[in-house]
């Protein structure tokens, strides 16, 4: 027989609740608690389980009272069990003890657990499946079954409207129109219900959650969330946290900080982790972001991987910009392995870029995920034969498919097929129209395309400075060299040596390799030596050759240059070919800079260089400068 005074105190907790008291609450069912009422137990280990509303949170405590409840036969106690196994939350997580928690909740009738079920069976629904009607019928059972508790709907409101239009839907009795905006008229009477209830938050939670999944609105399931998160649990919070994240908008880092601090969840750590990877909220730094990264691995739990795929493809552009490829790669690689198609087209690119066969599959995965780098990437395994044979039919399938989708790349494919006459018929004309087009869609690196296509006609099209120009304002790198060789040759506007300089300047900041060789060459003209070095070491470093040559001019000529140096870059020329290379190691020889002083050596050098058609070399031979003293 119960103590008569702990039911008392129980139900005057239960009054304060209803009554949203909840510091009242929290006294009361202490106190019946105490006495060892169960109903008071598992009520009150609900204030220590993540409750908000201003209460700390301590699973541990939580447990305990739970499972003093449980074992009196409480069976709500079990259902908030489970929850904490499937979470690892006070305890190690346990699916198959939570699980087994769950079901004797449920053979003992608890209608949060009725309704936890009726949910579960909601999620995994698929609108096309043949048993969709099926299961979303038996979610609405389970939901009108838990509702028939008059305590469960004073604390947490009636759901089953939504769950009702739902099954009108899949019935075939709403089109897809009417149920978005009847699903909206169930949503603002569902609000103005649920103030009424005690837990609203946690309703809300479901109902932003229903949104989410079953409507393409939102506005109205973010407006839903920030409710539900407003003064409610962590979970919320955090849940809010990752969608102004994932939408850049302002507050993310507070909140997550927030909810990692009452609650730690893998959500709250992605949310910092990459907010201190990119600067956003909060300054950038680099070990702060690696830390909460690990930290949200180790709190991960399995339907945490679509949201963990996409934060490792985010913090693997992250490493590529630290410089750190290979922890970049492994982080693509775990993003492809968690199902992500941008991680898995970030792992192709990175593949592709050193012909590693493994690209196509992972191109191949991406692409089949609908993601358009992946696409991108897969036609250029098909057009170089990367892990594939090479396949001109089947590139130019791949950029059809993103040009008919309004992708600019598919575009940009088909601009370069016609261009080169790669799997479709040469064609400049289509090829330009293409460009065009991909160029209206927003593709920044079209307009460089067609001015290069009229700058290399015979003769050159004074059309090709207006695309240049365009295409240079626009930040790509091969159009600021476009538009500097038309400034170079007056093509379409006045010869400025300047701008053509300023131009490619701008290119070469950009890391783009003929800018850096053009403009570096142009500085030794210009005796800017130091400037000079630094663009054509650049250069060189990347494989261009031919900077050798100029970086044994650039040294020749600086008063400060190294002789040595000369040598060892005239040397690296002339094995190049490169005849200007043969004229300034006989200067070398001539002077004995750098080398044994051998006007018969000197004379050798111009002669290579002659036959290879060095002008210089020919008037070096002709007239060769005098000697030093």
């Amino acid at each position: 027989m119960k103590n008569s005074d702990s039911i008392t105190l129980r139900d005057a907790g239960k009054t304060a609740f209803f009554a949203r008291d909840f510091k009242t609450a929290f006294e009361r069912f202490g106190e019946a608690a105490a006495l060892g009422d169960a109903e008071a137990q598992c009520f009150l280990g609900e204030f220590y389980d993540d409750f908000g509303r201003g209460f700390p949170v301590d699973f541990a405590k939580a447990r305990e009272l739970y499972e003093k409840s449980f074992a009196q036969g409480f069976a709500r106690a079990g259902t908030n069990l489970s929850a904490l196994f499937s979470n690892g939350q006070g305890v190690p997580r346990d699916e198959a003890e939570a699980e087994k928690l769950l079901a004797a909740a449920l053979a003992r009738g608890d209608a949060l657990a009725v309704q936890l079920e009726a949910a579960k069976i909601f999620l995994e629904i698929e609108e096309d499946a043949p048993d969709a009607l099926k299961k979303a019928r038996a979610a609405l059972e389970l939901q009108r079954r838990a509702e028939a508790d008059a305590d469960f709907v004073r604390a947490y409101g009636k759901l089953s409207p939504l769950l009702e239009l739902f099954v009108a839907r899949i019935a075939g009795k709403l089109d897809a129109e009417t149920f978005a905006t009847e699903t909206r008229a169930v949503c603002r009477a569902l609000r103005r219900a649920l103030k009424k209830a005690a837990l609203p938050n946690d309703s809300l939670f479901f109902v932003y959650a229903f949104v989410k999944m079953r409507t393409d609105d939102d506005e109205l399931a973010e407006t839903l969330l920030r409710e539900a998160a407003q003064d409610g649990p962590a979970t919320a919070k955090a849940t809010l946290a990752w969608t102004l994240y994932s939408g850049g908008k302002p507050g993310a880092f507070a909140l997550a900080l927030e909810a990692f601090g009452a609650v730690p969840s893998c959500d709250a750590a992605l949310v910092l982790a990459l907010s201190y990877a990119f600067g956003e909220g909060v300054e950038e730094k680099p070990e702060e972001a690696r830390y909460w990264f690990d930290r949200a691995i180790e709190l991960a739990a399995p339907e945490d991987a679509p949201r963990l795929g996409d934060a490792h493809a985010s913090f693997g552009l992250f490493e590529q910009g630290q410089g750190d490829f290979k922890a970049a790669e492994r982080h693509f690689r775990a993003s492809a392995a968690l199902g992500d198609a941008n991680g898995a087209s970030e792992l192709a690119r990175a593949l592709f870029a050193r012909d590693d066969p493994e690209a196509f599959t992972f191109a191949k995965a991406a692409y089949e995920g609908g993601a358009v780098l992946g696409a991108r990437v897969l036609a250029a395994c098909h057009r170089d034969g990367v892990g594939t044979k090479k396949s001109p039919k089947d590139f130019v399938r791949i950029a059809r498919e993103l040009d008919a989708a309004d992708e600019a790349v598919g575009a940009y494919m088909l601009g370069g097929a016609c261009r080169e006459g790669f799997g479709v018929p040469e064609d400049e004309a289509r090829a330009i129209a293409y460009f065009e087009r991909a160029d209206a869609l927003g593709d920044a690196d079209a307009a460089g395309r067609i001015a290069q296509i009229y700058r290399m006609r015979k003769p050159a099209d004074r059309r090709a400075f207006k695309w240049a120009k365009k295409g240079a304002e626009q930040g790509d790198a091969d159009a600021m060299v476009e538009l500097a060789r038309c400034f170079r040759v007056g093509l379409g506007t006045k010869r400025d040596e300047d701008a053509e300089l300023e131009w490619l300047l701008k290119a070469a900041e950009l890391g783009e390799p003929t800018a850096r060789f053009c403009a570096g060459a142009e500085l030794v003209t210009r005796e800017e030596f130091s400037r000079a070095r630094e663009l054509l070491l650049a250069a060189f470093d990347e494989g261009d050759a031919d900077a050798a040559f100029q970086l044994a001019r650039c040294e020749w000529n600086d008063p400060d240059g190294d002789p040595e140096a000369v040598v060892r870059w005239a040397k690296l020329g002339t094995k190049n070919g490169d005849a200007g290379a043969w004229g300034i190691l006989g200067l070398c020889a001539w002077h004995g800079a750098g080398l044994p002083r051998s006007p018969e050596k000197a004379r050798r050098c111009w002669r290579n260089g002659s036959k290879l058609g060095d002008p210089q070399c020919d008037e070096l031979l002709k007239n060769p400068p005098e000697p030093e003293d």
